[in-house]
């Protein structure tokens, strides 16, 4: 059973993340050598993904804790 958190706010949270925050996490990790694929067509989707991901995850648990002040403590459903 999903809440309409995990349905709507936070894919939206993390497709936001993934447009913004690509270019400069691969800027970033070329900066620190990190290895990436040879194409850079792979190494973007696959950061963009992972970026987008970490952003959900992020975004829901920052509305489930704004749930709980708000709720006073507990959980909203």
């Amino acid at each position: 059973r999903y809440t309409t958190r995990e349905i709507v706010a936070s894919p939206i949270c993390g497709a936001l993340a993934a447009a913004y925050l690509t270019e400069p996490a691969l800027y970033y990790l070329r900066a620190i050598n990190w290895p990436l694929p040879e194409k850079d067509a792979a190494a973007m989707n696959a950061t963009a993904f992972v970026v987008g991901v970490c952003a959900m995850w992020i975004a829901d648990l920052i509305f489930d804790s704004i749930s709980r002040w708000i709720g006073g403590g507990r959980a909203a459903p």
